[in-house]
């Protein structure tokens, strides 16, 4: 029998997938999440009950709609050309000879029990499925634990796409490369099945002779959820077909699980390449298949390899050749007996065949390799936008033409792929800028990007290949509450509505290629695309909406599907607003109610109370229970006060998160106090809401000695040397007296300025260990930002943050350290905060000059703790602090390295600290001051004077980066000994006692 238990575990995980899918369904969820527990109790009841006659149901299985696919052909060019793509289509269409054909796609909108239903069966039947598949399929993987055990907690189903993705095509190249590096000529496929989902026969995985071969075996309670499983499917397609008369064939393409059937489909190709092909490479993504051959006489075309395969393939593969010139169309039909119901067929117009041979083989491949770096680099880079908004039109009309764009894999063949990367960074920059900057600082800008979007996407045929970025860049806008942004995309939306119907033969893939219910498939259309838009404002539009304004807004919209003009209403929209973020629908993710406002910028914008009547008390595995219990226990009080929320196991915006806390958030989100050095949660509490919010328990978690003077950071690093990067970053005033009074500066320009600083610490020829920044250098909402951006590299970031307030009148100067840990599997970055104690004197009158403020920390200590970071060991202190000697002393022998941000302006007086203390404390001193006032150094006691400092910079015109080395091993060693007189660095000062956790063992010599 299925328990109540699981069926909560499916819609947790079915919520996330829905969310992170191109499927939009926002309304649906919130209305069923609104009843959630008569609804899953309903589900399983009819699962239990042992009838299959409600999976047939057209309320169980839901409709479908059409999404654009292609615009093809394009009419060819007429002799003259026009740079407005409005103009120029209608120009091409003209003089073309026939009309062109715009393309839709079908997609399901399954209800939301049967996404339930089917996730279900994910976690039950499809894992075993997904089990027995080997490691030569890459895509639509279920998401595991380390053990290979299915993930239950985990937020969504799948393995992220694109990681598996890049496996997938990086070992292909790797072997390509290794095998022309040694002197072989080879022979590449690439292939996919044409319109693979939509011609699949769903009955195939009730085939026991099949399951066997598979090697999954079910118990009778999974037999009775896998046969209504499959006739659900079967059931939808029949739906479509009673609704069109289109085929009766295909899987639901929009449901997740259609992914693993999809998958396991293939199964016994997987088992046919490796046992009779014996290829040099093999992988498969889903249906998008790189297999990698010894070149022969025999495989010089693609007709020849196919024939090859067909020859080895015990019968499963049919080659059928449309005419014998040798030159005509053919195509390779997969045909195991299990699959007699559908067609999977690999026609020559998708495949490709490359001949790959000596250094021309190492240059084609060459060429990939370094496509493919350029945009992981891109990627990798922080978002930035031209800082010439006159530049961001020119530099998207390069990304929406059909060319110019380098092939990034063998199979790229028309760049679509590539355009849709390149489109996919531009907007993620923009959407980086919405969600950290305030809107007024980059309207320019954002006026320009909308203002080319108008013009160049929304226009044929460029739409076609992009229009699955249309919810973002509503919700964009709507965040921006750029109210002529949207009145003119949703003009443009309706233009391009009438163009399609004006000029076009509308079709639908795969089922009814003649245009036979073209009426019928632009209404779909037409309803689709309004109701994206009226879930996107609903999201994303914080503001308050007036009636009248909306109206003329989407006015538009409501000509283009009056039908679905109900759901533009203003008050619908204000009501759908609040219901989709109390449910972690919205745009601005519901964590962030949940954080102090200094966190983000959008975190006092909404009140994370959730309506009594919106509580559930529904069976959660234990785990996650006590875990987001522990959560709401452990928030900062001065964000939320927990007695309103409740307990975490009965707030759907926690239990039901499509975007839970990262660990920095969460680090940064949980009470700190006296006793608790990393200023947050004790360890084993966050390894525990870890575990219930994010699915992963790390085995190994930073810890703290009882007296707070040691943080132990696990870390793997081994190397005795380790790589600083000082930024010089100049920071106004005026920023910083702004930030005092609780008004942060994040404009444009000041975070171009920290982008750059760190953009050139990640590009670094060598890699690097830390990046150091001045105090005060950064706004605290940043620093996960930035954070997050290193943390993808590897490096640890230490910053001033600008002043934090917690009570009237008072501040807290703090520097956060987001520290890679190693050893739990994979890395992760917990944040340690450390308090100046005392202010600087001029500080202290500014502050009390400013508005009578007075700097008190939020975590006092006596003595610096230290960072034992692995092997490395290092303490932090916030300029002046440097001054006070007790603190230096209370280091000596203690650390390998004083990290100090500084706002120093008296460089003569901290000169001759720095290299006292270097001295003194017998360690290297590695301080970051503001670029205004220069002098960033990183200083050793070395021997040689001239090497004692291992670089110092000041003064330039713009911000910048310097990288210094130093060998802290080789400082333990010479320390270790009793006396060293002529070795690399100064002998140890009167007094000075190594740490015995810092002695290292005597050689024998």
């Amino acid at each position: 029998m299925v328990r109540l238990k699981d069926l909560v575990v499916a819609y947790r995980k079915a919520k996330v997938d829905l969310y992170h899918s191109t499927e939009q369904r926002f309304f649906d969820l919130v209305d069923y999440e609104e009843s959630l527990e008569a609804n899953l109790a309903a589900l399983l009841d009819r699962i239990n009950n042992g009838d299959r006659s409600w999976v047939i149901e057209p309320a169980f299985v839901g409709g479908f709609t059409v999404v654009p696919k292609s615009v093809d052909p394009s009419p060819a060019a007429p002799s003259v050309l026009w740079s407005d793509p409005a103009t120029d289509w209608r120009e091409r269409v003209a003089v073309a000879d026939k009309p062109p054909t715009a393309t839709f796609r079908l997609m399901s909108r399954c209800s939301v029990d049967f996404h339930v239903f089917s996730t279900l069966w994910l976690i039950t039947v499809g894992d075993k499925m997904d089990s027995a598949l080997g490691l030569s399929a890459f895509g639509n993987r279920l998401r595991r634990r380390p053990d290979g055990v299915l993930n239950r907690d985990a937020p969504g189903t799948f393995r992220s796409y694109l990681s598996p993705y890049r496996q997938w095509r990086d070992k292909g190249l790797a072997v390509m490369r290794s095998e022309l590096d040694a002197g072989k000529s080879i022979v590449a496929l690439t292939a996919d099945a044409t319109a693979f989902y939509h011609r699949l026969d769903p009955g195939f995985m009730l085939d026991e002779g099949f399951l066997a071969r598979l090697g999954v075996s079910l118990t009778e309670e999974e037999w009775h959820l896998h046969r209504l499983f499959v006739d659900a499917l079967h059931a939808w397609t029949s739906h479509v077909s009673r609704a069109t008369g289109w085929r009766e064939r295909g899987l639901p393409v929009g449901l997740p699980a259609s992914g693993v059937v999809a998958n396991v489909a293939l199964a016994d190709l997987d088992r046919l390449a490796a046992e009779e092909f014996k290829p040099l490479y093999y992988g498969r993504y889903v249906d998008d298949i790189m297999l990698v051959l010894e070149s022969t006489a025999a495989l010089n075309s693609q007709q020849d390899l196919w024939d090859w395969l067909a020859a080895r393939s015990r019968g499963l593969i049919a080659h059928e050749r449309v005419d014998e010139t040798g030159v005509g169309t053919f195509a390779a039909h997969f045909v195991p007996d299990y699959l007699a119901g559908s067609d999977v067929v690999f026609e020559n117009g998708k495949n490709k065949l490359f001949h790959l041979s000596g250094d021309t083989g190492r240059f084609i491949l060459g060429s990939i390799e370094r496509t493919i770096n350029e945009r992981a680099s891109e990627w990798r880079a922080l978002p930035s936008i031209s800082a010439d908004s006159s530049r961001i039109g020119t530099d998207l009309a390069a990304i929406t033409t059909s060319d110019g764009e380098a092939a990034a894999t063998l199979r790229d063949s028309d760049q679509l792929s590539g355009r849709r990367a390149s489109f996919a960074i531009r907007l993620r920059d923009f959407e980086a800028y919405e969600r950290i900057l305030e809107p007024a600082s980059w309207a320019d800008h954002r006026r320009a990007f909308f203002g080319a979007i108008e013009r160049q996407l929304l226009a044929l045929p460029t739409y076609f290949d992009l229009a699955g970025y249309l919810p973002r860049l509503i919700k964009l806008a709507a965040a921006c509450e750029d109210h002529e942004a949207l009145a003119s995309l949703f003009q443009a939306l309706r233009e391009l509505n009438d163009e399609v119907q004006r000029t076009c033969v509308v079709t639908v893939a795969e089922f009814d290629p003649n245009g036979e219910r073209a009426a019928e498939t632009r209404r779909r259309w037409a309803e689709q695309v309004v109701v994206e838009c009226a879930e996107s404002l609903a999201a994303a539009y914080g503001g308050r909406l007036r009636a009248q304004e909306l109206s003329a807004m989407v006015e538009p919209l409501t000509t283009i599907a009056p039908q679905a003009a109900d759901q533009l209403r203003v008050r619908r929209l204000r009501r759908w607003h609040r219901r989709l973020f109390e449910r972690d629908l919205g745009h601005v993710p519901y964590r962030f109610a949940l954080m102090r406002r200094d966190l983000g910028r959008h975190s006092d914008l909404y009140s994370p109370t959730p309506h009594v009547s919106d509580r559930f008390d529904l069976p959660l595995d234990a785990t996650v229970a006590d875990g987001l219990d522990e959560l709401v226990e452990w928030l900062d009080d001065t964000a939320v006060d927990p007695a309103e929320l409740g307990v975490g196991r009965e707030i759907p915006g926690l239990v039901f998160a499509t975007r839970p806390f990262n660990v920095l958030d969460l680090y940064l989100a949980l009470r700190g106090d006296v006793t608790n050095a990393l200023g947050s949660a004790p360890a084993d509490v966050i390894q525990r809401i870890l575990r219930a919010i994010r699915g992963f328990k790390p085995a190994v978690m930073p810890g703290v000695e009882p007296d707070g003077r040691l943080i132990a950071v696990p870390s793997e690093v081994r190397s005795g040397c380790r790589r600083i990067a000082l930024g010089m970053v100049h920071t106004a005033k005026a920023s910083m007296e702004a930030a005092a009074l609780g008004r942060y500066d994040i404009t444009r320009r000041r975070y171009e300025q920290l982008v750059d600083v760190v953009d050139e610490a990640i590009t670094r020829p060598r890699p690097v260990h830390y990046l150091l920044l001045p105090e005060l250098a950064m706004p605290p909402m940043w620093f996960v930002h930035f954070g997050l951006r290193l943390e993808s590299q590897g490096i640890s970031l230490v910053s001033g943050v600008e002043y934090r307030h917690r009570t009237p009148g008072v501040v807290h100067n703090q520097v956060w350290a987001a520290l890679r840990v190693d050893g739990a599997g994979f890395p992760f970055f917990p944040v340690y905060r450390q308090d100046k104690q005392r202010p600087a004197p001029g500080e202290e009158r500014n502050l009390r000059e400013l508005n009578k403020l007075s700097l008190r920390p939020e975590i006092p200590w006596c003595n610096p703790p230290v960072i034992a970071h692995g092997d490395f060991r290092f303490a932090l202190l916030i300029c002046s602090e440097l001054t006070n000697i007790a603190h230096r002393a209370s280091l000596r022998g203690r650390v390998d390295a004083l990290l100090v941000p500084e706002w120093n302006q008296d460089l003569h007086t901290f000169g001759a600290l720095v290299e006292s203390a270097a001295l003194d404390i017998h360690a290297f001193i590695a301080q970051a001051n503001h670029r205004e006032h220069g002098d960033a150094r990183i200083r050793g006691p070395l021997r040689k004077e001239w090497k004692r400092d291992v670089v110092r910079v000041r003064g330039g015109t713009h911000d910048y980066v310097v990288v210094g080395e130093i060998d802290f091993l080789a400082l333990r060693r010479e320390q270790s000994k009793h006396i060293v007189l002529d070795g690399v660095f100064k002998p140890t000062p009167d007094g000075f006692e190594i740490a015995s956790e810092r002695r290292l063992p005597l050689s024998s010599d």
